[in-house]
C-alpha cells in the first residue's frame, strides 16, 4: 500500500506492556498479522473496525490490514456493543477486531449477518509468509479508502471522516516541511489512537519514518503524574498533547531532568499564553508550539513558527501545506471570488482552509460534506483572524458562540482568562437560555485545592474582561465531563451543571 513502507518502519516501546519492537520484530509482526486477517477473508475494499488502541498491537492490526488494501475504522475502545454494532453497520464492516476482555456474544447478537468478529491476539502467530497468498498482486490506488474516522454520532447517524491513500500520503509528506524529523528519533504518544491528532500526526508520522514510538495509555492519571520521569526513562525527544494533559502534568508530575525533549506540540483546544508559558517552564524547552488541526484535513494543518517571543492566547502561526483564509461570516468561496472577499489583518471571520489532504468526505453523508466543502475549501467552523504577517489567531468555534442580547461572545476568551488565575484549575463556559437577553453566560469551574468558593475567580475575572462577558451563573464542579479524546462537550457541559437530561 503506497501509505506505508515496511522497510521505512521505526520500532515502538508499550509502556503498559513493557514490551518493546525493535523495527525488525515489528516487520515480523504486521507480516504475522498479514496472513492472519488474509485467512480469515479479508481483501482489498473490506473495511475493519479495529476496537482497541494505544498498545503495539494496534499498530500491528492497523498496518497488516493496510497492507491486504482494508479501510481500516479505529474506534473509541470505550464505546458501547451498541455504538459498536451501530458504527459497524454504517461502514459496512466485514470485521470487528478486539483485543481484551469483551462480551463477544452480546456484539455478535446486534451486528449483520456479513460482519464477524475477531480477537486480535489469535493475528499473532505461527510465521509470516514472503509469498503465495495472492494479495501481493492487489493493486492499491491512491484514491482508495484508507481509513474511516468517526467524529461523532456514535449513536444515531454516524460522522465518519473518510481519508485515502492520497489524503493521508499527502498529510504525512507535507509535514516533512515543518516538523522536522531530524529533531525526531523517539515520540511519545498518550493520545487516543483513534483520532486524527493522536494517530496520524503523533503516531504515525514518527513511526513511518524509522523512529521510534513510544506509546501510552490515552490519558491515564498515573501516568499522567510521571510523566517527567516517563520522558526521562525513554530518552524521548518529541511529544504532543492537549492543554488539558499540560495542565495536569505541569501541576502534578515532577519535571524531566535529562534534557531530551527538545520539542512539543500542544493542540485540539486554545491554548492560553500563561499555559505555554508553564510548559516552557516545566519541559525546560522553548520550542513549545500550539498547534491547529482537525480531523478532516489529517490534523496538523497550521503551527507555531520557530522564535515566535510574543506568543498571545489562541497564537497558531502559518500554515505547514495549506492555505488558510479569512472571510466574512455568510460568504461562499464556491459562489464568489474568495481572494476578493478575504478580510484583512486582524479582522475577525471565519477560517477556510485549502490542502491536498482534505478528506474524500463524510461517509454515506454527501450532504454534510457539501456544507462544508466549497470549491476545495473547507469550512472548519472556527472564527479567528491573521496578524499584519500573516499568523493566524483562533478566537473561538463559531457554533459555541454565545448570543447575549445581540453580543456575541466566544466562551474560549472566558476560558482562557479564567485559567490564567490561580484560584482555578480548569472552566467551561457556555450560554444558558434566558427569555429577556436571549442567552446569558455560565461557567463550570474546577476550583484550586485552596479555594472553597468560586468569589475569588469572579473577582479575579471581572478586572480582565468586559462587563457583558462577565458570567452571571457559576457552577464549581470536582471535574468537567469529556469526551474520550479529552474535549470538553459544552453542551453536556452545560447540561451536567443544569440537570438536564436526555
Amino acid at each position: 500500500m503506497p501509505i506505508i513502507s515496511r522497510e521505512m518502519l521505526g520500532g515502538i516501546v508499550d509502556h503498559e506492556q513493557d514490551v518493546t519492537l525493535t523495527p525488525y520484530e515489528l516487520r515480523e509482526q504486521v507480516m504475522r498479522r498479514r496472513d492472519a486477517y488474509y485467512s480469515a477473508g479479508m481483501r482489498k475494499g473490506d473495511k475493519a473496525i479495529i476496537g482497541h488502541g494505544n498498545s503495539h498491537q494496534f499498530f500491528g492490526d492497523l498496518l497488516a490490514l493496510w497492507e491486504i488494501g482494508v479501510c481500516c475504522v479505529p474506534i473509541d475502545r470505550q464505546a458501547s456493543l451498541g455504538e459498536i454494532a451501530n458504527m459497524a453497520d454504517h461502514c459496512g464492516a466485514k470485521l470487528v477486531v478486539y483485543r481484551g476482555e469483551f462480551d463477544v456474544v452480546g456484539l455478535t447478537s446486534l451486528l449483520g449477518a456479513n460482519t464477524s468478529v475477531f480477537n486480535s491476539d489469535d493475528a499473532d502467530s505461527g510465521s509470516p509468509s514472503e509469498g503465495g497468498h495472492g494479495f501481493q498482486d492487489q493493486q492499491v490506488g491512491w484514491e482508495d479508502e484508507a481509513l474511516i474516522l468517526y467524529t461523532s454520532g456514535s449513536t444515531g447517524q454516524p460522522k465518519g471522516v473518510v481519508h485515502t491513500v492520497r489524503t493521508l500520503t499527502a498529510r504525512l509528506n507535507m509535514l516533512r516541511a515543518d516538523v522536522n524529523l531530524n529533531e525526531i528519533s523517539t515520540a511519545l504518544t498518550l493520545l487516543p489512537t483513534h483520532f486524527g491528532h493522536g494517530l496520524i500526526c503523533n503516531s504515525l508520522y514518527p513511526l513511518l519514518n524509522g523512529r521510534t514510538l513510544v506509546v501510552l495509555p490515552a490519558f491515564s492519571a498515573s501516568t499522567l503524574g510521571e510523566l517527567g520521569s516517563i520522558l526521562d526513562r525513554y530518552e524521548v525527544n518529541f511529544m504532543s498533547s492537549v492543554p488539558t494533559v499540560w495542565r495536569i502534568a505541569t501541576r502534578f508530575s515532577e519535571p524531566p531532568k535529562a534534557g531530551t525533549l527538545n520539542r512539543i506540540h500542544c493542540g485540539s483546544a486554545p491554548l492560553s499564553a500563561t499555559l505555554h508559558q508553564d510548559i516552557v517552564k516545566w519541559s525546560g524547552t522553548s520550542n513549545v508550539k500550539n498547534i491547529y488541526g482537525i480531523t478532516e484535513v489529517g490534523s496538523w494543518l497550521a503551527g507555531t513558527e520557530d522564535g515566535v517571543t510574543d506568543f498571545v492566547d489562541g497564537y497558531i502561526g502559518k500554515g505547514w501545506g495549506t492555505d488558510i483564509m479569512i472571510l466574512e461570516s455568510g460568504v461562499d468561496p464556491s459562489a464568489v471570488d474568495p481572494v476578493r472577499y478575504e478580510m484583512g489583518p486582524n479582522a475577525e471571520g471565519d477560517i477556510w482552509v485549502r490542502t491536498p489532504a482534505l478528506m474524500a468526505g463524510y461517509h454515506k453523508r454527501p450532504d454534510l460534506t457539501d456544507k462544508v466543502v466549497k470549491n476545495t475549501w473547507f469550512h472548519t467552523g472556527d472564527a479567528g483572524f491573521k496578524n499584519e504577517n500573516g499568523s493566524l489567531v483562533i478566537v473561538g468555534r463559531q457554533h459555541n458562540v454565545i448570543n447575549k442580547a445581540g453580543m456575541k461572545i466566544f466562551p474560549e476568551d472566558i476560558d482562557l482568562a479564567l485559567e490564567q488565575s490561580s484560584a482555578v484549575t480548569e472552566a467551561c463556559t457556555f450560554g444558558i437560555d434566558d427569555r429577556i437577553a436571549g442567552q446569558v453566560v455560565g461557567v463550570a469551574v474546577v476550583l484550586s485545592p485552596d479555594q472553597d468558593g468560586p468569589d475569588a475567580a469572579r473577582e479575579w475575572l471581572s478586572d480582565r474582561i468586559s462587563p457583558h462577558k462577565m458570567p452571571s451563573k457559576w457552577f464549581p464542579v470536582e471535574s468537567l465531563p469529556r469526551d474520550s479524546r479529552g474535549k470538553l462537550n459544552r453542551d453536556k457541559v452545560a447540561a451536567f451543571c443544569l440537570g438536564k437530561t436526555d
